[in-house]
């Protein structure tokens, strides 16, 4: 039994990180390339939250409101499929900006790897991690890093990509 079996927490792993961002980015690149007519470098941020209530735009008086539960990303042991925390530390909220040509996301290019990889590392790095390791910052993406939740789909996404 380890000291955080005790405490209500949310946690997610890395890939429930990285895979949404993977998504994520195409679609409103997409979006705004294709149906609002923009072009060119763009200014991406995301936010990593454990309630809206903790990110600090929020001005939430609510004194019936229950309490922020703590949330940190840990890595899953993959014999016993538990969380293997990095840090004790828990963070309401992260945020990260990356710059990214609009073309590279929207086409699924090895672009989007790289702004994938600047905006998880930056966002992880509140976490203690100083890299996510499933997409490198030149683009490289390691399929089989992933849990075995998001691995076939991450997986089967690259290869239809072309992207190795």
């Amino acid at each position: 039994m380890n000291e955080y079996e005790d405490v209500e927490m949310h946690t997610a792993e890395l890939g429930d990180v990285v895979y949404p961002l993977l998504c994520a980015l195409p679609f409103l690149a997409s979006h705004a390339r294709d149906r609002a007519g923009t072009s060119g470098l763009v200014h991406v941020r995301a936010a990593l939250v454990s309630d809206m209530a903790a990110h600090p735009t929020q001005n939430i008086l609510d004194p019936d409101r229950p309490a922020i539960v703590p949330f940190r990303v840990d890595r899953l042991d993959p014999a016993t499929g538990r969380p293997q925390p990095l840090t004790p530390e828990f963070y309401p909220y992260a945020v990260a900006d990356a710059g990214a040509l609009l073309d590279d996301l929207a086409d699924l290019d090895r672009g989007l790897l790289q702004a994938t990889a600047a905006l998880a590392d930056e966002l992880l790095q509140a976490y203690g991690y100083p890299e996510t390791g499933l997409i490198t910052r030149n683009g490289h993406l390691h399929p089989s890093q992933f849990t075995q939740r998001t691995s076939g789909a991450v997986e089967l996404w690259a290869r239809q990509q072309d992207l190795p």
